[in-house]
């Protein structure tokens, strides 16, 4: 009777040991921690701006029809400007107005003065995030100045452009405008003017 219940403890706690032996020591699984991708949102063009401008002007001028052709000497530009973009996906597009002075003079005729420019223009731009690259078409009207008597020069401008976000609000960008332009000086449409401006922009995005 002993030898028997000794014999079958012995055969059980063989069967309990084999089990736990052949189905092995399982540990416990830690899973590694998952981190969401962090979105990245694109700058937004949208809205409204302000900025000052200073680059070099340069050019020539046509008096009546050819009669005296003359080249302008160079000379520093500023300006002032405000716009506004709207955005849809990569395409920016908006309207800027902005007052110019002239710093081109004319090296024969120094009496000449090229006061204050105001210029119109709409604005088509591809945007890159913090980048934006454009082009422009518009107006440019002002007036030549020969001592007491003023004469108004006026026509369209176009360019191109490219601008980056500094920070959320700062941009700062550089620009090439294209001006032709005629006006009254002793005849009506006696002046023709042809301008290349390129200029440093800084601006603050509202």
């Amino acid at each position: 009777m002993t030898k028997f219940t000794i014999s079958t403890a012995a055969v059980m706690l063989a069967a309990m040991t084999t089990t736990a032996f052949a189905g092995g020591y399982v540990a416990p699984v830690t899973e590694a921690p998952v981190y969401a991708p962090v979105a990245v949102r694109a700058h937004d063009w949208s809205g409204a701006y302000v900025g000052l401008k200073a680059g070099q002007t340069s050019g020539d001028w046509d008096y009546n029809n050819g009669t005296f052709v003359g080249t302008l000497d160079s000379g520093t530009t500023l300006g002032g400007f405000a716009g506004y973009n709207m955005q849809r996906g990569n395409l920016v597009y908006g309207a800027e107005v902005g007052l110019t002075h002239l710093g081109v003079s004319e090296p024969t005729y120094t009496f000449l003065e090229f006061s204050n420019f105001l210029e119109i223009k709409g604005r088509l731009g591809y945007a890159m995030d913090r980048v934006m690259v454009y082009g422009t078409l518009g107006y440019m009207g002002g007036t030549i100045s020969n001592g007491p008597t003023d004469y108004d020069a006026r026509g369209m401008t176009y360019g191109l452009g490219a601008e980056f976000m500094l920070t959320d609000r700062i941009f700062a960008g550089l620009e090439y405008q294209r001006a032709a332009l005629k006006g009254e000086y002793l005849a009506p449409d006696d002046v023709a003017l042809n301008l290349d401006t390129v200029a440093l922009r800084v601006g603050f995005q509202f």
